[in-house]
């Protein structure tokens, strides 16, 4: 017996908690998808940021052109800032008790994070990528439905 799956929409980010993409298809390399959450979000105690802790950081959405290096944050009127990654010093973040992301911090990000977030906000960069448990997920409309239906949004 076969299975049919029809992808309905893909999503990716550069940087894990800002705005998503909706790419026509993805590039999978050694398990997960390139150029995806590659970097993240720490506060001054080198802990993730999340986006449902700050809001705000769903207005901003970025881009990072891997062959050169230049990372591009975009706000809603515009580009923020584009930059070349410029590695800082080496560090270790826990995703949630979930597994432990080694990486650097980038400079030159701290003051523009920290302004759009309203709190310090670093910008990290790991080589094993800011996904929480799994560097791809696929989720089917059966439970999102059910979930919709038992939690209705507030008209």
């Amino acid at each position: 017996m076969s299975t049919t799956m029809t992808v309905s929409r893909l999503s990716t980010t550069p940087v894990k908690g800002l705005s998503l993409h909706h790419p026509e298809h993805l590039d999978i390399e050694a398990g997960r998808v390139a150029g995806d959450r590659e970097f993240f979000l720490v506060d001054a105690k080198d802990e993730l940021i999340s986006c449902t802790e700050i809001g705000e950081l769903t207005r901003v959405s970025a881009s990072y052109d891997v062959g050169t290096g230049r990372l591009t944050m975009h706000g809603p009127d515009g580009v923020l800032r584009s930059e070349f990654v410029v590695h800082g010093h080496p560090f270790v973040t826990d995703f949630y008790g979930l597994r432990d992301v080694e990486g650097h911090l980038v400079d030159g990000w701290d003051d523009l994070l920290s302004e759009i977030g309203g709190q310090s906000g670093r910008l990290g960069h790991g080589p094993s990528g800011g996904f929480d448990v799994a560097a791809v997920t696929l989720l089917g409309t059966a439970p999102t439905d059910d979930l919709a239906a038992r939690h209705p949004a507030p008209e």
